[in-house]
């Protein structure tokens, strides 16, 4: 039976991966924003689609997630963030264009 020697290196690679899962927990979604090309919509620039957001949020008794949209041909959407206080929606330009707002509001609520 062959023997396995410890010397201590074990705990390198844990503390190393420890502190790249943190970094990705706090930063992970600010860079998927960013990688995307992701700009927040705020009440002022989009105030139906936020209140929509809004409105579902409270139906469901949830805190409302933040709104972005990312310029992309391809309609598509999708949510980040670590928890319902940290959580966001991102929509493409082309979902906003092809999808109407009883449709928009089916996709939001699931």
């Amino acid at each position: 039976m062959a023997e396995t020697a410890t010397n201590g290196s074990a705990p390198a690679p844990l503390t190393i991966a420890l502190i790249i899962n943190a970094y990705a927990f706090w930063v992970g979604p600010g860079l998927i924003l960013a990688a995307h090309g992701a700009t927040e919509l705020h009440e002022d620039i989009a105030p139906d689609l936020v209140h929509l957001v809004g409105n579902l949020a409270r139906s469901a008794e949830i805190s409302t997630p933040r709104v972005f949209v990312s310029e992309n041909p391809l309609p598509n959407a999708f949510a980040i963030g670590r928890d319902r206080g940290n959580a966001a929606i991102v929509l493409t330009t082309q979902l906003l264009e092809i999808l109407t707002e009883e449709e928009l509001a089916g996709l939001l609520a699931c």
